[in-house]
């Protein structure tokens, strides 16, 4: 059974940035995706939300 498609809005967009060696040593070195703890740390340190949903 294919999964759901989910709306444009929550989608995730693959991007590419460049890390100095020491972060990127540390992001494989966690059990949680790189992703999501860059996008839990940005949202937290920029006092960002994700937009609801209605």
């Amino acid at each position: 059974m294919p999964r759901p498609k989910l709306p444009p809005g929550e989608r995730k967009i693959a991007v590419s940035y460049k890390l100095a060696p020491w972060i990127v040593r540390w992001l494989r070195e966690q059990d949680r995706p790189a992703s999501q703890l860059i996008e839990e740390a940005v949202a937290r340190y920029n006092k960002l939300e994700a937009p609801k949903n209605d």
